[in-house]
């Protein structure tokens, strides 16, 4: 019981703005639920935990010292953390669901979709902060923005195959020839690309942004 309390004590001192801000989208949406009456989008409570799955997994890492692990070990974690990264800023896409008769209270609606957005956005750079201090100890410095590059790229084209392919990231292990099949398919669509670079450039930029800020 004394380690749960003091566990408890340091997760809410270490994450205390961010708790703060996760709560606040639990009271819109259940502000909503409750004058509505209705769940249509308690969709995304379960949106935002997949958000925080990645950012989860990378403070396990740094603070189980996973970069001093095996490589295999290295490998698979980071596999694991690119298939839910781009559950995070997928959130943006949500916006889709203010066109639905189910969602009646534009502006409130708007806000709350937004206000989701924000915090995916947010846990989505946290994440890959936290990647950019694993690689600078493991890999040469002149591969970190590379690197970082190209994750924010295949993020960009996971939110394509989530919001128009309708794929998740489970997907991988129960569906993996389904989705192979899909993923070549959408070599041949312009449209693919499109969508892939305009998400992974904004995601890139934002995170520049976050780093300009902080130094």
């Amino acid at each position: 019981m004394f380690r749960m309390q003091l566990l408890f004590r340091f997760v809410l001192q270490s994450y205390y703005p961010l708790l703060l801000s996760l709560a606040f989208l639990a009271f819109l949406l259940g502000l909503r639920i409750t004058i509505t009456g209705t769940f249509f989008y308690s969709f995304l409570a379960w949106n935002i935990f997949l958000a925080i799955i990645p950012y989860a997994i990378t403070q396990m890492a740094l603070f189980t010292g996973t970069a001093q692990a095996k490589n295999h070990i290295k490998f698979m974690v980071f596999v694991l953390w690119l298939a839910f990264l781009p559950n995070a800023p997928y959130i943006i896409t949500d916006i889709i669901h203010l066109h639905n008769p189910h969602s009646d209270w534009a502006w409130f609606d708007l806000f709350m979709v937004f206000a989701f957005a924000c915090n995916g956005l947010l846990l989505f750079v946290l994440s890959l902060t936290d990647v950019v201090e694993l690689l600078n100890s493991v890999v040469s410095k002149k591969w970190v923005q590379p690197i970082v590059f190209s994750i924010c790229v295949l993020s960009g084209y996971g939110i394509y195959l989530g919001r128009f392919l309708r794929f998740n990231s489970w997907d991988i292990l129960f569906k993996p020839k389904h989705l192979l099949s899909e993923i070549l398919g959408s070599l041949t669509y312009p449209y693919a690309y499109f969508m892939t670079l305009s998400f992974g450039f904004f995601l890139w930029i934002i995170f520049l942004i976050f780093r300009w800020i902080k130094q």
